[in-house]
């Protein structure tokens, strides 16, 4: 990414689950604290029952960038995790 690239900010689809887990890896290897975040049929799910709320930033070229996210711990609970990468 350079400074000339323009950026467009929105949500990550269920179908950009593998876009998603690059950037997990480019920022956190193998150490990220939640294994089902390297897994993409689990993201993917995540993303379409709208338990992750994720918000992207993408490059014109379709590199997302920058993310962050929120998760539901379970259907209708009370708390969330979130995260930036």
């Amino acid at each position: 990414m350079s400074s000339g690239d323009d950026i467009a900010v929105r949500l990550v689809a269920p179908a950009e689950a593998s876009l998603l887990i690059a950037l997990i890896r480019s920022c956190y290897g193998e150490t990220y604290v939640d294994p089902s975040f390297y897994h993409e049929p689990a993201v993917s799910e995540l993303l379409a029952s709208q338990r992750l709320h994720s918000i992207g930033a993408f490059t014109d070229a379709g590199q997302l960038v920058r993310h962050m996210g929120i998760t539901a711990r379970a259907h209708g609970g009370g708390t969330a995790d979130a995260g930036m990468t």
